[in-house]
């Protein structure tokens, strides 16, 4: 197996066994954490602030990209969990088209 498809099988390993069973899919999860950013940013900021889900996916792989622009590119689980955020947005972005 090359490092490719052992990132990415380990990836969906998680993000649809592990993650799936502790927080359910990432369309309940990340809607959650949108909300709550959401209110939280509009006290910040001062005005509406409106993040969805795919939000939610792009700003977790940005945070795992400011780690990796900080020396972490030795750590494996960074790049799984970007492969796990992107799988994840892409999902619940197709879901949103979807309804």
């Amino acid at each position: 197996m090359s490092g490719r498809e052992e990132c990415l099988d380990t990836a969906r390993k998680i993000i649809v066994g592990d993650r799936e069973e502790q927080y359910s899919g990432p369309e309940d999860s990340f809607t959650q954490i949108a909300e709550h950013w959401n209110v939280y940013l509009t006290r910040q900021l001062g005005h509406a602030v409106n993040l969805g889900p795919d939000d939610i996916a792009v700003m977790m792989s940005l945070l795992k990209i400011a780690r990796l622009s900080t020396g972490g590119t030795n750590q494996p689980d960074t790049w799984i969990d970007m492969a796990g955020y992107a799988g994840c947005g892409y999902e619940v972005s197709v879901r949103e088209r979807e309804v």
